[in-house]
């Protein structure tokens, strides 16, 4: 990211990850959805300086009236211009004035006593955002530090301290953060299939990989991310040596050879090692440390192995020991269930989810017999709904009336 970011670079970036980050996993992304607001007009916000007696920050008026007012941005979103709770906290803290010039130098420390209108640390500011625990950001639009933003940690005992030099490098990095940790989040799933295309998202996250392990050398899981990094880029040694650090790196309750394991066989599938993919995948299963999570993907991985090498058989094999070693988990019996009815053993895919209903696996203890049968029936209706296998979908339709009606 440049040092002096535009905003035609910055509305790039957001549209990246607005279309990257579709099921809204970054934080704050579930409230403000990537949704931006229609631009103010130049008028209204002449109409708001002069009211005051101030002028906008160049970068945040610019933003707003050739961008959007507010919706998507950082934590929970931008609060829209002249929205009432951008306004709201000037009465807060010895009622602070946006007419006052703010006289915030350094980091704010909690508690400060006599605090008065002429010295809040609120004066001459606006709320941009507001974050979790009643944490929030604002911009200072009026006083000697007029265009920087700064983080108010107050309502939990901690300091307001300066987060960035000016409201278009707080957006900066803000969608650099974001667009990394997205990326981080989806690279081993895009990689584990072993058909890596081109895409723009991880693509523009890739420079901050090695600047996060950089700045973080220590960090597992930052040489855990460059390691799929690697792969997508195809360096195939550099990637080994992330995944080697990353093993070195995790404690000993953090499940280090199965983790590495892991990343090994999802290295193997990008080169095309079927052969070594399956055993590394077979020796993180055997693995004593293992987390469920992690069991679970190296499970899912080799299952699909076994299908793409057009081995059914030991798929199904593989889906019923796990079943049969994890009864307790509806996932592993919904997949067995799936196998059994691929393999037209409908009476025993009924069973296999008949007894997960008795034992109420994923429902609570209150539940009632019907919400089980939702519970345990209906992601797997739902799915076969949508992938357009109505007939199937039927079929555990009957099977779930038959369940209730027992």
């Amino acid at each position: 990211m440049p040092t002096q970011p535009t905003i035609k670079q910055l509305a790039h970036t957001l549209a990246l990850l607005r279309s990257s980050d579709q099921f809204f996993e970054i934080f704050g992304a579930q409230t403000h959805k990537y949704s931006a607001l229609s631009p103010v007009s130049d008028h209204e916000v002449s109409h708001f300086e002069s009211e005051f007696g101030i002028e906008l920050p160049t970068d945040y008026r610019e933003w707003i009236t050739r961008v959007a007012r507010g919706g998507a941005g950082p934590f929970h979103g931008l609060i829209p211009f002249a929205d009432p709770k951008q306004l709201q906290f000037w009465n807060e803290w010895g009622h602070a004035q946006l007419t006052t010039p703010n006289a915030l130098q350094q980091t704010w420390s909690y508690p400060q006593a006599d605090i008065t209108p002429d010295n809040s640390p609120y004066n001459g500011c606006i709320l941009l955002a507001e974050r979790d625990h009643g944490h929030t950001e604002f911009l200072v639009v009026h006083g000697t530090n007029k265009g920087t933003v700064w983080s108010d940690c107050t309502t939990t005992q901690g300091p307001i301290q300066q987060s960035a030099p000016s409201f278009l490098e707080w957006l900066a990095q803000w969608l650099e953060v974001s667009l990394y940790q997205w990326a981080a989040n989806a690279l081993p799933h895009i990689v584990s299939y072993g058909n890596i295309k081109p895409h723009a998202g991880i693509d523009a996250a890739l420079p901050t990989f090695a600047t996060v392990v950089k700045e973080n050398p220590d960090d597992p899981h930052a040489h855990r991310a460059l390691g799929y990094a690697c792969i997508y880029r195809g360096l195939w040694s550099a990637a080994q040596e992330s995944f080697d650090k990353m093993r070195d790196r995790f404690g000993d309750d953090e499940e280090p050879e199965a983790r590495h394991l892991l990343g090994m066989a999802d290295l193997y599938a990008a080169q095309g090692e079927t052969l070594l993919q399956e055993t590394t995948l077979l020796r993180a299963l055997n693995c004593n440390d293992i987390w469920t999570a992690t069991r679970q993907k190296a499970h899912g991985d080799l299952k699909r192995l076994y299908f793409q090498t057009q081995r059914a058989d030991e798929a199904f094999a593989l889906m019923e020991d796990f079943a049969k070693d994890h009864p307790t988990d509806l996932n592993a019996q919904q997949e067995f269930a799936w196998a059994l009815y691929l393999q037209s053993d409908v009476t025993q895919a009924q069973e296999v989810l008949s007894k997960a209903v008795d034992v109420g696996l994923g429902s609570n203890a209150n539940a009632t017999r019907e919400q089980r049968i939702a519970i345990v029936f209906g992601p797997l209706i739902n799915g076969l709904q949508q992938s357009g296998d109505t007939a199937a979908a039927e079929d555990f339709e009957r099977m779930s009336h038959r369940v209730l009606g027992n």
